[in-house]
């Protein structure tokens, strides 16, 4: 089985660091290279999103794909239990939101997400 993937655009004013940690915690997960946090057979690269500029935002108010940061949630190849990935997606996605984030999911099981796949918007 190919690896699972879902793309989250997280709005957020905390720092790419607070962020990450806070993946971390929500994911019972380690942070590894900077960027990545790997929680068994998941890991969870954040990354400030190239689009989201400041200008970017400002000229798109709302519009997700300009979100300061993404999240990409990838599985391992041994990992092919679809409803524990989708599980885990919607728990990360719900944290974030708790933390008053506004977080939208780009993948190919949107509506079985926690909001159709968006929390906050």
């Amino acid at each position: 089985m190919e690896e699972l993937y879902t793309r989250l655009f997280v709005s957020s004013d905390r720092s790419h660091q607070d962020l990450l940690a806070l993946v971390a915690e929500a994911c019972a997960g380690k942070i590894e290279q900077g960027w990545t946090v790997v929680s068994g057979h998941y890991e969870v690269d954040v990354r400030p999103n190239d689009e989201g500029t400041e200008e970017a935002r400002r000229a798109h108010p709302g519009d997700f794909l300009y979100f300061p940061f993404t999240a990409e949630v990838v599985t391992g190849e041994e990992a092919n239990d679809v409803v524990a990935y989708i599980r885990f997606v919607g728990l990360l996605m719900n944290k974030l939101h708790a933390h008053g984030m506004r977080v939208v999911a780009s993948c190919d099981w949107e509506d079985d997400l926690p909001g159709g796949g968006r929390l906050g918007t």
